[in-house]
């Protein structure tokens, strides 16, 4: 499949439903790893819900991307772009999940990098935004390192295992992206 957007070293592809066999698996790691990623689905998830959840959306505002590194065309992250309105040229960014074997290498700003890419370059979005857990500390340094600034703070907004959480709300405007 051709790449929507490439850098020198990873390329960014529609979700084709068959990566959902190493996506599911990054997620669900255990209950709490899901909850930290999305509060959409319970434990365990499966390829089959994944792929039901997909099929599901609307493709018009819901657009879901695996991303490849090139020498090895090795499958190293997911991401998703939903809520997107081509009026307001806003969406969201989510399921943003980075293969636990490239964590720690510093891939995850690559990839929210890539994400904003797609974005800006592809979708012509003005304003992306996302919501993290205010625990969820390394992603929060990723997003703000990736050029995303804290709007607010969402208060006890989700409930697991009879503790509250609460989310930080976080965009970039197109003039802020550094392509």
């Amino acid at each position: 499949m051709n790449p929507i957007v490439e850098t020198s070293e990873f390329e960014v592809r529609v979700f084709t439903g068959k990566e959902s066999v190493e996506v599911v698996p990054w997620m669900s790691l255990s209950p709490e790893a899901l909850f930290m990623v999305s509060s959409r689905f319970e434990y365990p998830l499966t390829p089959e819900i994944f792929i039901e959840y997909t099929k599901r959306a609307n493709s018009e505002e819901h657009k879901f991307y695996s991303v490849f590194k090139k020498e090895n065309n090795q499958h190293i992250g997911h991401f998703e772009i939903k809520n997107i309105s081509k009026k307001h040229r806003v969406g969201t960014g989510a399921h943003i999940i980075l293969s636990p074997k490239c964590r720690g290498k510093g891939l995850g700003q690559e990839l929210v990098k890539l994400l904003t890419k797609v974005g800006f370059s592809v979708l012509d979005l003005h304003r992306i935004s996302l919501s993290v857990h205010t625990i969820n500390y390394q992603a929060i340094s990723t997003y703000v390192k990736s050029g995303y600034i804290i709007e607010g703070l969402i208060r006890d907004v989700l409930k697991f295992e009879d503790k509250r959480y609460s989310l930080y709300q976080m965009s970039i405007l197109r003039h802020e992206w550094k392509v």
